[in-house]
């Protein structure tokens, strides 16, 4: 009975243990680049790659991953350049590029 009580009392201590627990935070801190006032059929090209359609980038959490350094921005509508413009990225940074109706950059 005595073992039998022990080993009951063990197996309690045992499970009742809370183990340490540790946690890995991975900060993605690569610069972003939004999109505003694209046309709808306008596709973003990044250093000559076309990235898809320029209206799935326009800001908040719809916003394009790139890697810091520079890079060519082009927004293009059918054979038209709509935007065109070389830019510097620094890591953390948010960069908003719109497309006006003349194709300037703001």
């Amino acid at each position: 009975m005595r073992s039998i009580l022990a080993s009951l009392l063990m197996v309690t201590l045992v499970t009742g243990c809370v183990y340490p627990t540790t946690g890995v935070r991975v900060t993605d801190d690569r610069p972003t680049l939004a999109i505003k006032g694209a046309p709808r059929d306008a596709l973003l090209y990044v250093d000559g790659l076309s990235m898809g359609l320029a209206r799935n980038f326009e800001g908040g959490s719809r916003v394009l991953l790139l890697e810091p350094g520079t890079h060519k921005i082009e927004v293009r509508s059918g054979g038209t350049i709509l935007l065109s413009e070389t830019v510097f990225l620094g890591s953390g940074a948010a960069k908003t590029l719109s497309v006006t109706r003349s194709g300037e950059t703001q």
